[in-house]
């Protein structure tokens, strides 16, 4: 944590815009244990209640949206679709405001391992102000169509503003839509996206996937704004 707040004192100190610096990092997954959310296939939840104003692409929220498909939004209703398409777009299908970890369609709603229940879909907060974080994990979850195969993925949300995408299992499922996944970050304008290379509605993963991890980090932050803190 050293490191995040070393970053902190370079960053502007405004929110406008927002765009992210992304880089790898070295793999270490948190923890898949949290409260389940037992969905249906291509759903979205109801408003989940943040423990902290998120700040994303230069605005604010107090909730957020998991979407069974591998995303999580900042606005509600945002489209179910299961074929992931590249982005920017602005297309009544394709999810805005959102992480995409990846965007793929799979299908949280049947019977495997873990059978009973269907938990495949879970969410934590952890931390103490002003370093708690969100954790979404899409835990060993079928493809659609592809049932015998699965993919096992997470998103963390920092109160700084850093976002982590951790892919611990990526499966693929050409048979069906095209078997192609979308793994970036999506604007609520549908007019800005930072895509991690190769992975814009593309086929990739499969048996040799190795394990990765992926950090979003602002380059304008919101983090002054919303405690009050001077770093002039």
């Amino acid at each position: 944590m050293k490191h995040l707040l070393i970053v902190l004192v370079f960053i502007a100190t405004n929110c406008y815009g927002q765009p992210y610096l992304l880089t790898q990092g070295n793999y270490s997954a948190p923890s898949m244990s949290g409260t389940t959310i037992q969905m249906a296939d291509d759903a979205r939840s109801a408003a989940i209640d943040s423990p902290f104003t998120v700040c994303f692409y230069g605005n604010q929220y107090n909730q957020f949206y998991i979407g069974s498909n591998g995303w999580v939004s900042f606005s509600p209703n945002q489209p179910i679709a299961f074929t992931a398409q590249m982005i920017p777009i602005n297309n009544i299908f394709v999810p805005r405001n959102c992480i995409m970890a990846p965007w793929q369609d799979m299908r949280p709603d049947i019977a495997g391992f873990p059978a009973t229940p269907i938990d495949y879909v879970r969410y934590r907060f952890n931390g103490v102000f002003p370093t708690r974080t969100i954790t979404v994990s899409w835990d060993n979850i079928p493809m659609y169509q592809c049932t015998g195969v699965r993919s096992s993925q997470q998103i963390v949300i920092h109160e700084s503003g850093v976002i982590e995408i951790y892919i611990i299992k990526k499966a693929t499922c050409t048979i069906w839509a095209n078997g192609t996944a979308t793994l970036g970050l999506h604007n609520a304008n549908a007019t800005q996206a930072m895509i991690v290379a190769g992975r814009n509605a593309t086929v990739w993963g499969g048996w040799s996937f190795v394990p990765e991890r992926w950090i979003f980090t602002p380059v304008e932050c919101c983090y002054d704004i919303q405690h009050g803190i001077n770093m002039n």
